[in-house]
């Protein structure tokens, strides 16, 4: 008998663009659309959730990123919504060890939620099992990037204003309400936050700006200012920076500037084939079977030169 695991699964923490696209039209929610409806509704609960029991941002923001890791990699819900977010706020209380008891948390929940409350002793066995799917959905990779201290860094190299800085700050916070922590690191967000936050303060000190130096390359700064501009132009209203009372306007006219840099750009296309797109729904879709075909084991990426020869990963 093989010593070996019958199943490897290494973290992936980052996706392409082309992936996430791909995986969405299998996922929970097959549209955008779709996501942004359910997920600003989660992320509304979680907020007041978090204020209620005096949870740190931190916590929140970790919920967040666990509930749109959730709803990409799966293709349908283990629970109820309310339970989801439950879940996705018990994981996150473990990951940043603040701990909260799971009774707590479910009436909190239940109580900003506009559903009629659920026993806890009902809802308590789907909350545990979706707290296992999370986890594996994450491929049990706790680490989780945020790009606020890059945001104090990068503005004292760069010498923006403290104003700067707190909007920066703000946007950042609206970060986790799209995919762009699936797809870029934290000092390329943390970049993309500080230039939009100059550009609406009209600051132009810290331009022109190179990114290299902040270990980022251009187009990746721009990929995720469309990401930031995209989402206020739509949803402008439910995120942090809309309290600040922006027209839609002024992110259109953004957007366009930051869409012709990249067209000029010249990108090789990296369109998919039917076939690969099969590859990346079959791999990256959390299987809910697979732990019952034998044992699984999860590995992050730098342990991957420790691993038998003879083992698969995927």
């Amino acid at each position: 008998m093989s010593s070996y695991p019958s199943d490897i699964i290494m973290s992936k923490p980052y996706l392409s663009e082309n992936a996430i696209q791909q995986i969405q039209a299998h996922s929970i929610y097959t549209t955008y659309s779709q996501y942004m409806a359910q997920a600003n509704n989660a992320f509304k609960v979680m907020e007041a959730t978090c204020k209620s029991m005096l949870l740190p941002v931190r916590t929140f923001v970790t919920a967040m990123v666990l509930f749109s890791r959730y709803c990409l990699l799966n293709s349908s819900l283990g629970g109820t919504f309310e339970e989801t977010v439950i879940a996705c706020l018990v994981c996150a209380c473990k990951i940043e060890d603040t701990a909260k008891r799971v009774r707590d948390l479910h009436a909190s929940v239940y109580s900003y939620s506009k559903v009629a409350t659920v026993a806890f002793d009902t809802c308590k066995p789907n909350i545990m099992a979706l707290e296992l799917q999370i986890l594996e959905t994450v491929t049990f990779d706790f680490r989780i990037r945020h790009p606020q201290p890059y945001i104090i860094k990068i503005a004292k190299a760069l010498g923006a204003s403290k104003e700067v800085a707190r909007l920066a700050w703000t946007i950042s916070m609206d970060t986790y309400r799209t995919h762009m922590h699936m797809k870029r690191p934290p000092h390329t967000i943390a970049l993309s936050c500080l230039i939009l936050a100059a550009k609406l303060l009209n600051e132009t000190k810290i331009f022109p700006l190179k990114s290299e130096p902040f270990n980022s390359d251009r187009l990746s700064v721009n990929y995720a200012l469309l990401d930031l501009l995209d989402l206020y132009m739509v949803y402008l209203d439910s995120t942090k920076l809309g309290e600040h009372k922006y027209e839609k306007s002024v992110f259109s006219q953004l957007r366009i500037a930051v869409s012709k840099e990249v067209e000029n750009a010249h990108v090789e296309d990296h369109t998919l084939s039917h076939e690969q797109e099969q590859v990346i729904s079959k791999e990256l879709i959390r299987d809910k079977t697979r732990s019952d075909k034998g044992t699984v084991r999860y590995v992050l990426d730098w342990e991957i030169h420790q691993l038998g020869k003879h083992e698969e990963v995927n």
